[in-house]
């Protein structure tokens, strides 16, 4: 076994108590289930062996006598029959619904658990294996383990019946049919870990399968698929990966099957000896027809209880195999900080003014060859604007994730009013920042809810929703809308939701970053979608409106940047000049050079 006796019942013990939160009743009803169809079929067995005596004309009891005891017991069969079938669909309808609930939860779990994993963990190709083991079978495997494990119980309670019967009869043929089993488990042991290691060691090309239908199907991405025409050529390497991992699967099924015949011989061994046994003493007139029915029937039922109980077990294992990536998963190492009622870190304090301070501050992405920031020293303060600039893959979104702390430093460290960023609690310390990222989510929601969602807070809030609306002259065209704020955006959901345009979407984005009561705003090329005239606005709204806030922006428009109190010019990492749009004008540099290139182009 891959598991020692202590990890398999730290899991039984997880599992047990999400089932538990799930619904408490449904383990105190699956124990009597379990109880009553592991008894049932055993007395069943009994109850007809008595009838098959009774009818043999055994007894010198009365005609009537014995009809009565004959529907006395066809009677009991009956109950035990019914009372089985019932408890066991009934076992089925009430198991749907605890593994929909158990499922959600764990899920639940998952998710809180993925929010609080560092991004430079979540950027590896191994987090992406982990993580797509542990969501795939996180919605089976767990309500599998106690389903097994149940079964498991309820199987051994009739077999415990079937050998008590036999052994009667006969107890080497006992012992040879239970000794039979221990190489099946092992043979089918052997034939669980070739299918778990698949998907182990080929995770990755499943991946790759995964993903090629996403970009063949996703609904946002279809426009350039067809545009470019993709379809053949992903459908064909999808079809190639797709092969490769078919013939791998081929070559295992072969060997399964293998395992199956001689599963299936060492089965049919134990149960050829017992049954020489019974025919045997039936032959020599040492047993009765009645007595035959009796361990014929027990005989049959402990062969095929034996066999589904190393089956469930072994599947057990199985799903206790993939519950390791679920743990596996929920031990990865989190952000550095708690959640704030935890947290023996610093809150940040609210106060008017915030120093920000890059010292020396290094980065360099997982995998990467070298630093994408390289010793970058600078600081701003509440009511002071920001613009970075530089051409692409120069580091300014880097410097806005280090910021925010999705990434660590490499090197040096962000002073936060003199402390080190890192000695914040995170959840208290994002609070301090309204963001809008260059790839913002579009989310397919209310349009209260895609601006609330920049303070969760105040999501109900809506008169100061309204407010920010406008501020970034968002309101005209979401007042123009038939449920105004209420309005459902984008089609996936609702046939009469509305699609705003690229600019609007921005502008929306806009609104939840300016919405939430921050000191300090982070803006990465807000106004890309923009056409002039509204980033124009947008730009005096900055100035207007938000005097009381640090603004933190990157741009590739020379234009806007020069209406920030400072400009930092990046390339290849490292800062090349930094200093108002005038200082930087008559230095006659690089800044210069790029500002007069663009200001040409409106010529």
């Amino acid at each position: 076994m891959r598991h020692s006796l202590k990890n398999y019942i730290q899991k039984l013990l997880f599992i047990f108590k999400q089932l538990f939160k799930s619904g408490p009743s449904f383990l105190l009803f699956v124990m009597l289930a379990v109880l009553i169809n592991g008894l049932s079929p055993v007395f069943t067995t009994f109850i007809i062996s008595k009838i098959i005596s009774i009818l043999e004309g055994g007894g010198t009891s009365s005609l009537s006598s014995q009809y009565t005891k004959l529907l006395v017991l066809v009677i009991l069969m009956l109950i035990s029959v019914v009372l089985s079938l019932f408890t066991n669909n009934l076992k089925t309808i009430i198991s749907e619904l605890t593994s929909q609930r158990l499922s959600h939860n764990i899920q639940t779990t998952v998710a809180a658990k993925f929010q609080k994993i560092p991004q430079r963990t979540i950027d590896t190709p191994d987090f992406q294996n982990l993580y797509k083991n542990t969501t795939e079978k996180v919605l089976t495997e767990p309500m599998s383990v106690a389903e097994t494990l149940f079964g498991l119980i309820s199987n051994g309670i009739g077999m415990i019946g079937y050998i008590s019967i036999i052994s009667t009869l006969n107890i080497f043929a006992v012992i040879l049919m239970i000794g039979l089993t221990i190489p099946i488990y092992f043979l089918k042991g052997k034939s669980r870990n070739l299918e778990f290691d698949f998907l182990k060691d080929h995770t990755t090309k499943v991946r790759q399968v995964c993903y090629n239908y996403y970009l063949m199907t996703d609904s946002q991405i279809t426009k350039e698929i067809r545009t470019f025409n993709l379809f053949r050529y992903l459908k064909d390497k999808r079809d190639k990966v797709f092969e490769n991992l078919m013939s791998v699967r081929q070559h295992i099924a072969l060997k399964r099957v293998f395992y199956l015949i001689l599963t299936t011989i060492l089965s049919v061994l134990g149960a050829l000896f017992t049954e020489f046994v019974l025919i045997n003493n039936v032959v020599k007139g040492l047993i009765p027809v009645s007595q035959f029915v009796l361990y014929n029937t027990a005989i049959t039922s402990l062969i095929t209880g034996l066999f589904s109980f190393v089956d469930l077990f072994v599947l057990n294992s199985k799903s206790m195999q993939f519950i390791d990536y679920l743990f596996e998963f929920l031990k990865l190492p989190t952000e550095s900080g708690e959640s704030a009622l935890q947290s023996t870190k610093l809150l940040v304090s609210d106060v008017n003014i915030y120093k920000i301070e890059f010292c020396n501050v290094s980065f360099k992405y997982p995998g990467a060859l070298k630093n994408s920031i390289e010793n970058v020293s600078f600081k701003f303060c509440t009511g002071e604007k920001l613009c970075l600039v530089g051409e692409n893959g120069s580091g300014k979104s880097t410097l806005v994730k280090l910021l925010l702390r999705i990434y660590e430093p490499t090197e040096g460290k962000i002073l936060i009013n003199g402390e080190n960023a890192r000695n914040y609690d995170i959840e208290s310390y994002r609070k301090m920042f309204g963001v809008i990222f260059q790839d913002f989510i579009r989310y397919f929601t209310t349009v209260q809810e895609n601006i609330g969602f920049g303070d969760i807070d105040e999501v109900e809030n809506i008169e100061k929703i309204k407010l920010t609306t406008q501020k970034t002259n968002s309101s005209s065209f979401i007042e123009s809308y038939k449920n105004g704020y209420k309005t459902n955006l984008g089609k996936l959901f609702y046939d009469d939701a509305v699609e705003p345009s690229g600019g609007q979407w921005q502008k929306l984005a806009i609104s939840r970053a300016f919405f939430p009561s921050s000191k300090v705003l982070i803006l990465d090329e807000p106004t890309s979608a923009l056409d002039p005239k509204a980033e124009d606005e947008i730009f005096k709204m900055f100035h207007t409106y938000e005097n009381d806030k640090a603004v933190f922006m990157i741009s590739h428009r020379m234009c806007s940047a020069r209406l920030a109190d400072k400009i930092i010019l990046l390339s290849d990492g490292k800062i090349l000049e930094q200093g108002s749009h005038a200082e930087l004008m008559n230095m006659r540099k690089n800044y210069y050079e790029m500002y007069t290139l663009q200001a040409d182009k409106y010529i």
